[in-house]
């Protein structure tokens, strides 16, 4: 996001760019606090609105089960896919912590993961994500191809019982 502006993507359009992976990642803060990266959600729209208007298609990486996600975290994830022009596509990565990388250190220091690792790990102790706030995992996934009005709906009802017993249903519709 930080090397993306209008002139390239106009440039890369008439060449013939169909489509780019972009990172979204998470919440502001856990891009900031967790994966050192500087990149807010009003950047990232920014360049999904841009996508948007020269027609190119976007897939939007979301990094899922993340021990230091908060409901907080993930409602602001969800929000920022609420946002994002439609029609798009979201690719979900659970968090890995790779041998010798501060994020390794950090999760080792908090007692998330034990030991060293020797490999590309991910480990399943903590649950996912979408077991810790189902509710909200749907929201994410759904968020593609739904209205924003009915996304934004569910998310302003996430909290009551309402919004449990209406989701499944409009899911199945």
């Amino acid at each position: 996001p930080t090397m993306i502006n209008e002139e390239k993507i106009k440039i890369l359009k008439e060449t013939g760019l169909a489509s780019i992976v972009l990172g979204l990642q998470g919440s502001d803060r856990i891009n900031k606090e967790i994966y050192n990266r500087r990149t807010s959600k009003e950047r990232f729209l920014e360049i999904a609105h841009m996508l948007r208007k020269y027609d190119i298609a976007g897939r939007y990486d979301i990094i899922i089960r993340n021990p230091y996600a908060t409901e907080e975290d993930e409602i602001e994830v969800v929000d920022t896919l609420i946002k994002t022009p439609k029609p798009f596509i979201i690719g979900e990565y659970p968090l890995a912590f790779l041998p010798e990388t501060e994020l390794t250190k950090r999760a080792c220091n908090d007692k998330i993961i034990s030991g060293r690792l020797s490999y590309y790990d991910s480990p399943s102790g903590f649950g996912t994500e979408s077991e810790r706030f189902p509710y909200l995992a749907t929201i994410r996934t759904m968020s593609p191809f739904t209205p924003s009005r009915i996304s934004s709906f569910f998310l302003k009802i996430h909290k009551r019982k309402l919004g449990r017993i209406l989701i499944p249903i409009y899911n199945i519709c």
